[in-house]
């Protein structure tokens, strides 16, 4: 159960890893397409921290961009522990965010399934 302190961690955590994605201090030039952090789930503990993340681009620059996230995870968390000064940091990790691809796929299903009732 998400309690308000979680929710606010949460919410601070995703504010600073976007603030640090757009302003480009990640210098990995892996980091391509752009690349937004949907979501941020904590722990109940604090321990763990996922931040699900977007890229909009070819399945390359996706995988790409995965791949630098995930290498700057440590420094990222650095970061975010200066930043927020809370007095034990989540361990970071990132995870791909496939929600709006599976939305896209279930829209043409609908789509599809509604010209196929469609009378002629």
């Amino acid at each position: 159960m998400a309690t308000r302190r979680m929710d606010r961690i949460a919410e601070l955590i995703q504010q600073e890893l976007s603030i640090m994605i757009t302003s480009r201090q990640i210098k990995d030039p892996r980091l391509v397409g752009m690349v937004t952090i949907t979501r941020v789930k904590v722990a109940p503990d604090l321990s763990q921290a996922v931040a699900y993340f977007s890229v909009m681009g070819t399945e390359k620059e996706q995988k790409s961009s995965a791949a630098a996230l995930k290498s700057a995870a440590s420094y990222m968390q650095g970061v975010v522990s200066r930043n927020l000064r809370l007095k034990k940091t989540p361990h970071l990790s990132f995870k791909e965010d496939t929600s709006m691809e599976e939305a896209f796929k279930i829209y043409n299903l609908l789509e599809k399934i509604k010209e196929d009732k469609e009378p002629e």
